[in-house]
């Protein structure tokens, strides 16, 4: 059966990948790929069934991290307007 590899290891220089693999076994939790054992959910990369729900699952990631990096960002802003507003210390 076929399955879609999801790789959602998300780093700025990493583009995301969904590869179709060919799954000998399949369990609620696992899958078997050339006799390995894999998760199906793991920090690296999930197995979808189809090619539209593992790609709907690399948007919503990735939007959810785009989210997290802009608040970083507005934090990062409003320090160096704190920063800029000190005065030396007296």
């Amino acid at each position: 059966m076929k399955k879609y590899k999801a790789r959602t290891s998300f780093r700025w220089n990493v583009k995301p990948e969904i590869e179709e693999v060919e799954v000998e076994r399949e369990t609620e939790h696992n899958v078997w790929i050339n006799g390995r054992r894999h998760n199906k959910r793991s920090e690296y990369a999930n197995y979808y069934d189809s090619f539209d729900l593992a790609k709907n699952a690399l948007i919503h990631c990735q939007s959810s991290m785009n989210k997290s990096l802009e608040q970083r960002l507005a934090e990062g802003r409003k320090n160096i307007e704190i920063l800029n507003k000190m005065s030396g210390i007296e």
